[in-house]
């Protein structure tokens, strides 16, 4: 375990000019430039730029924006409930130009007010709703023209019917989902079938879990709290691929509403309200609370890559992580202690993209390395290129892929036209998949 020591938030996040005053609620980017921010009012802000510079979109309806989510810098989806007048209910609002102008689609059923939507392609998708007792999950193959309910197993227990608040998809096919209720349970979802149906283990813990963060195939870490601050902090953890979850609750009052790793083991939760983050350097072990810049109630933050995040919050406050590059936690990287695939950068790219992926040092002799397999995929699942294929001793390495075919390590790669692809790490038992976006 590294200790941090005399850490303060003001060494890391530092406010920038917003253009809004609304309270700021969800932040989403589809790639290093593009972002949106969502929140009170139907306030919706964007950047091309990567941050540098936040504009007002044109608002389409004066409520809150609960979600926002993009597939890539023009087609995105945002979620508002119509519940002042009747049908009460849900809004999916979708764009193709990248918030500019919006659509707008009522959700199938009264009474039902979706918290979070996500889509794997243009046609796929899933939403989770905030209603209790009623199906919680549903599921498109049409690019939201129909929806339909997903099926939950047990089906007899209804922990598996309370509140969704975030997906985490690691494979078209597989994702978590998590949620649950006040003084109830938390609730984790799983699919591997793309959101057609769930199984739910309702014994994680005891108040919801509201965001989730996936480590590899088999580690992910959750994260949540007690909103009447009687308990603190709660975390989950799996490392069998959610077969089993440990709980801890942290000697830090709060409700936890987003979770972020910098890098590995560098990972950010804002606690909303409490004007405070809390801090690991040991991938999420061991926490330290830390004041937000200003005092500022923090509700979302997203990290783009090791050197670039965002947190929003109240009265429109956008804060920006400065990267330290001589911070404890980078030496980690050069003595690597567990598997890791990071975010291909730049993406998306044109005509070539840099994966990079760590071998740890503990598990592995330097004599005898490991056998590693770096592949990229189609949505179908059809492989394109072969980027490594050969047993590695520890350490960090960085592979080019390149659209125009090769690799710095002799990918096959040959022509590919612009949209979505999926690059899959193996080494042994463990597995790692991320998206990269091809625009031509």
């Amino acid at each position: 375990m590294i200790a941090c020591s005399d850490n303060s938030a003001q060494n890391y996040w530092k406010q920038i000019q917003s253009p809004v005053n609304q309270k700021l609620y969800e932040i989403f980017f589809s790639d290093s430039l593009n972002g949106w921010a969502s929140g009170d009012s139907g306030t919706v802000i964007k950047t091309t730029d990567g941050g540098l510079n936040w504009n007002v979109l044109n608002s389409i309806v004066n409520s809150t924006i609960w979600d926002i989510y993009f597939l890539n810098k023009d087609l995105g989806w945002m979620i508002s409930w119509q519940a002042e007048v009747p049908p009460y209910g849900s809004l999916i609002h979708k764009t193709t130009n990248g918030g500019e102008d919006w659509t707008t689609q009522e959700f199938r059923g009264e009474d039902i007010f979706i918290n979070v939507i996500h889509f794997t392609d243009s046609l796929n998708g899933v939403v989770g709703t905030s209603n209790n007792l009623i199906v919680p999950l549903f599921y498109t193959t049409n690019g939201g023209l129909e929806w339909s309910p997903s099926d939950i197993f047990p089906d007899t227990a209804f922990y598996g019917y309370l509140p969704v608040s975030d997906f985490n998809f690691i494979t078209p096919e597989i994702a978590y989902a998590c949620g649950g209720a006040v003084d109830i349970a938390g609730v984790i979802w799983k699919t591997s079938n793309g959101g057609f149906s769930w199984s739910a283990d309702s014994t994680v813990a005891p108040d919801p879990i509201n965001d989730l963060y996936v480590f590899d195939s088999l580690e992910v870490v959750g994260i949540g709290g007690d909103i009447e601050f009687f308990y603190g902090v709660g975390l989950v953890r799996t490392t069998d691929g959610g077969d089993f979850w440990n709980y801890k609750e942290l000697e830090i009052l709060g409700v936890a509403h987003s979770l972020g790793f910098r890098t590995p083991y560098e990972g950010w939760a804002p606690l909303g309200s409490i004007q405070t983050f809390i801090y690991s350097d040991d991938s999420g072990y061991t926490w330290q609370e830390i004041p937000t810049p200003n005092n500022t109630a923090i509700f979302d933050l997203v990290f783009i890559d090791s050197t670039k995040g965002f947190a929003v919050g109240d009265s429109g406050v956008i804060l920006k992580y400065e990267y330290k590059p001589n911070d404890v936690n980078d030496e980690l990287i050069n003595n690597p202690n567990s598997f890791y695939l990071y975010q291909n950068y730049p993406n998306p790219f044109n005509p070539s993209t840099i994966i990079r992926y760590t071998i740890p040092s503990f598990t592995l002799s330097e004599v005898e390395g490991s056998l590693v397999t770096l592949k990229v995929y189609d949505v179908l699942g059809n492989e394109v290129a072969t980027l490594v294929n050969e047993e590695k001793k520890p350490g960090v390495y960085e592979v080019e892929f390149s659209a125009k075919g090769g690799s710095a390590s002799g990918g096959n790669a040959y022509d590919l036209s612009s949209g979505v692809y999926f690059y899959q790490f193996r080494a042994g038992e463990f597995i790692s998949t991320k998206k990269l976006v091809l625009v031509k």
